[in-house]
């Protein structure tokens, strides 16, 4: 500021300069400067400054008279002000008694209010009308936390709202007890809606039980409505089978639809085919609705949803929630406890779990606030854990399939209505089924004494088919074939061929065992439904039924077979009438298999049991009616038997036939019964290896005759029958036990029976030439055994099959190969595969050895038989023998 007053003159000298005294210099002349303007100034303004002066004197005089006026006003102020005041000091006074006076009066009334409101608080909570009660407490709570009046209904006292302060000076103590009324009030409402929700659930505990047998009822009510339904359109579709025109078939179900609407009935030939009238379904559905509507009529979730409301408003939901969780998990703990005998007990058991938890899918759904989480929360993994250990625990100790199977039922049906809610039923459902083994073997179990029963009873007489009735349930139901040899496409003409009465060909083992195998399959059915889909139930039913066929029928059958019969009783009758009943049960295989899909359809009602003899088979697939039975494959015999040196000690005995006699017709398929396919011909060959068996004791036993009988005679056979006295026995026997067997044993038995029987005569006629027994024979024992072999080979012609004789080809070409003399021919590979291809050279080399010509003086054992005998020249020379066994030795050497 000083810099800026500087003359423009100086600024370079101050600049220059550096010294104070020119500082100094420049300051003075500065100031002469400015004291020459100001006086210049002040003569140039004396005049105005002179009458400023006096005007200003002037101003004075009158302040002072103004003054002295305000003196004398104020004095008489202050004298009527002094009036007035006293006068406002009194009015204030008045005023404030006045206003003390009414602020009580309103507090009065206001505490009054409360009061009474608190009252009828109070007579809500007791009626136990908790809403209204909550609802006039928060009302009144609010109010009294504002201090006010609002809200009242006294109109005289809406105009005035006493402030915190004069309130509580007015009412005084009665402001703290007011405050406490409503806090008790608030804590009785909430004990009371405690109390209601304890009440609430002690009875849903107690109605658990019951509400879980409802919801199991009402799934068993569903299942049998769609079992119902679905045999109604199964029994509905047998009108329309016969409709060949597409519009006949819809004017046949558009008339049964119109006629049951207009008279609720349904048409006559539908009540007819119908297991059950659609009314009967209609009627099944207004129950369910029923059932549905009721089922949880007992438990008032009222109660909940009110206590949960109120502990809303009281801002303690959580404690509320926690509250309840810990009292649904004491009630679980103690419904989980384990009753002294689940095995009886089980029903009321599953029925409280199943009531426990269908309450808490009401309560997830319909109070969200204290449902969130709570499936978690409430135990259900721990419920699901305690049920599969009771039930594997039940399920390890049952002896008896009957409870096992109500088990598995009951808790299925548990498993349903739970699965209805939403639960997750599978480990449950993996238990049931893990329990199929133990139920099958326990039926398996009580099968196995029914079948031994059945077996060791049975007396072996056929079966007498007294009616249409027998034949029926034995053919129609059972699958058994009334008689032999009929294939299944020409059984149902072959019955109504049958004269009644008639005899079966099997005894009463055998529908005995159908019975117990279609009981089975039922049962196991029965268990398996629910627990595996439609796709997997039939197999498993029929690996089932396999396992238990071969587990239980077959090894009865086995028994029986091994078994011997009583004593001094002809044994060949029982053991060909085993082979046919087992030979039934295997032709019956296909209809067994067509029964268990059946069954696991749910079609035997829809038409199994409609099978008449003579008419089509209703309710059966074609391709059934059309399979051809079962017929076993044996391996045939092999033509080279016995070819080791030892062969010839022992008797070595094969049921077999020709391949090309015992195949099974092209057309025939088994699906499902392999394994009890197998097991049955196990047992059969089982069985006709004992009848081949005790055919051959029989025969060897007359047979050891021709051990003892003189092979180098000196003279000629002379018999009248052309056959030694062995025969004579031998063959009345074969003869009588094949012509048994041929009306006792089907086809394929018998065959291979007689195929049997003459190749074991060719194995004892070779092992007898060949064995110890003949240490040496002749040209004339070899006529005789030639004669013996024609008898047995015109046998063998004269009885079926045609081809039996070719079973005697080694025994009988040997023999001609030595009586026709033509014995060179042997060495000659064209003649011997073209006249001897059964004889077997090492064999044939153990016979040449035996050779003696007749004549000869010592036998093999050094004996002197023969006198002065001598072969014929025609006769086999003994030369020729040794030349031939040569060469038949040298190329083994």
């Amino acid at each position: 500021m000083a810099q800026a007053g500087i003359p423009a003159q100086i600024a370079p000298t101050l600049q220059t300069e550096a010294s104070a005294q020119g500082v100094l210099t420049a300051l003075y002349s500065v100031a002469e400067d400015q004291g020459s303007e100001i006086a210049s100034i002040c003569r140039a303004n004396a005049d105005e400054m002179a009458a400023s002066l006096q005007e200003l004197g002037t101003m004075q005089t009158t302040a002072a008279d103004l003054r002295a006026r305000i003196q004398d006003v104020d004095a008489g102020l202050n004298r009527v002000g002094k009036a007035y005041l006293h006068h406002l000091t009194d009015w204030q006074e008045h005023s404030s008694i006045t206003s003390r006076l009414t602020h009580s009066v309103q507090a009065v009334a206001y505490a009054s209010k409360m009061l009474r409101t608190c009252s009828t608080i109070s007579n809500c909570i007791l009626t136990g009308n908790l809403s209204k009660a909550q609802q006039l407490l928060e009302r009144t709570t609010l109010q009294w936390s504002l201090q006010g009046t609002t809200g009242l209904d006294s109109p005289r006292l809406s105009g005035s709202v006493p402030s915190r302060d004069s309130l509580g000076q007015s009412l005084g103590q009665l402001q703290p007890y007011i405050t406490g009324c409503l806090d008790a009030l608030g804590v009785a409402i909430q004990h009371r809606a405690i109390s209601d929700i304890n009440d609430w659930l002690v009875n849903v505990r107690a109605a658990a039980k019951e509400l879980g047998m409802k919801a199991i009822k009402q799934a068993s009510v569903i299942e049998q409505r769609e079992k119902a339904l679905t045999q109604q359109r199964k029994s509905h579709r047998l009108p329309l089978a016969s409709k060949e025109d597409l519009r006949a078939a819809a004017a046949a179900v558009a008339n049964g639809w119109l006629l049951h609407q207009s008279t609720g009935k349904p048409q006559q030939q539908h009540k007819k085919q119908a297991g059950k009238a659609p009314p009967a379904v209609a009627t099944a559905d207004l129950d369910l609705r029923l059932e549905e509507e009721d089922l949880l009529k007992n438990i008032d979730m009222t109660l909940l949803h009110r206590c949960i409301q109120i502990h809303i408003r009281m801002g303690r939901l959580q404690q509320f929630r926690t509250y309840m969780l810990d009292n649904r998990r004491q009630q679980l703990t103690v419904d989980l406890a384990a009753p002294v005998n689940f095995s009886e007990a089980y029903q009321g058991f599953i029925a409280q779990i199943v009531g426990f938890f269908i309450v808490e899918e009401r309560v997830q759904a319909g109070c969200g606030e204290v449902g969130e989480g709570w499936q978690l929360n409430s135990g259900w993994e721990a419920a699901v854990a305690t049920l599969k250990a009771r039930l594997e625990s039940a399920c390890a100790s049952f002896q008896d399939p009957a409870p096992l199977l109500s088990l598995k039922d009951f808790t299925l049906l548990g498993c349903t209505a739970l699965g209805q809610c939403g639960y997750s039923m599978a480990p449950i459902k993996e238990v049931l089924l893990a329990a199929r083994n133990k139920f099958h073997d326990v039926l398996g179990g009580t099968m196995t004494q029914v079948a031994a029963r059945a077996v060791n009873e049975d007396d072996l007489h056929r079966v007498d088919v007294q009616s249409e009735a027998d034949v029926e349930e034995l053919q129609g139901i059972l699958g058994l074939a009334l008689q032999l040899d009929v294939d299944s496409k020409h059984q149902l003409s072959a019955a109504a061929s049958l004269h009644l009465p008639c005899q079966a060909p099997f005894t009463s083992m055998v529908p005995e065992a159908m019975r117990i195998t279609h009981s089975f399959v039922e049962s196991s059915i029965g268990f398996l439904s629910g627990l595996v889909s439609s796709a997997e139930l039939v197999p498993l039913a029929r690996q089932h039924r396999d396992r238990m066929l071969a587990k239980v029928v077959v090894e009865a059958l086995q028994h029986a077979v091994d078994e011997p019969g009583p004593t001094g009783s002809n044994p060949l009758p029982r053991a060909m009438q085993l082979v046919t009943n087992i030979s039934t049960f295997m032709h019956s295989l296909p209809h067994l298999d067509e029964f268990t899909t059946l069954a696991a359809r749910g079609d035997l009602q829809a038409g199994w049991h409609k099978h008449a003899p003579g008419s089509s088979r209703r309710g059966l697939p074609s391709a059934l009616a059309k399979a051809t039975p079962v017929v076993p494959v044996v391996a045939p015999a092999s033509p080279h038997l016995g070819k080791k040196k030892d062969s010839r000690k022992q008797m070595k005995v094969e049921v077999s036939a020709p391949s090309h006699s015992l195949a099974p017709h092209p057309t025939h398929s088994m699906t499902g019964a392999v394994g009890a396919l197998a097991a049955f011909q196990a047992v059969q060959g089982s069985s006709e290896a004992q009848l081949l068996r005790l055919l051959v004791d029989k025969a060897s036993a007359i047979l050891e005759a021709a051990k003892h009988l003189n092979w180098l005679p000196d003279q000629p056979p002379r018999t009248a029958l052309g056959h030694s006295a062995y025969i004579q026995d031998v063959l009345p026997f074969l003869k009588d036990t094949l012509a048994l067997a041929s009306r006792m044993l089907p086809l394929d038995a018998y065959n291979r029976l007689a195929h049997g029987t003459f190749g074991f005569l060719n194995e004892w006629m070779m092992n007898l030439v060949t064995g110890d027994a003949v240490p040496a024979f002749n040209m004339y024992g070899l006529f005789r055994l030639a004669d013996d072999l024609a008898s047995i080979q015109a046998l063998a012609d004269a009885s079926q099959p045609a081809a039996l004789a070719v079973r005697m080809a080694e025994v009988v070409q040997t023999c001609t190969l030595l009586v026709t003399g033509r014995l060179e021919e042997i060495v000659d590979p064209a003649q011997q595969s073209r006249k001897y291809p059964a004889v077997q050279l090492d064999r044939l080399s153990e016979v040449l050895t035996k050779f003696r010509e007749i004549g000869d003086k010592a036998s093999s054992s050094g004996h002197h038989l023969f006198g002065n005998s001598k072969q014929p020249a025609s006769f086999l020379k003994k030369q020729t023998v040794d030349q031939v066994i040569r060469q038949l030795q040298r190329p083994i050497r």
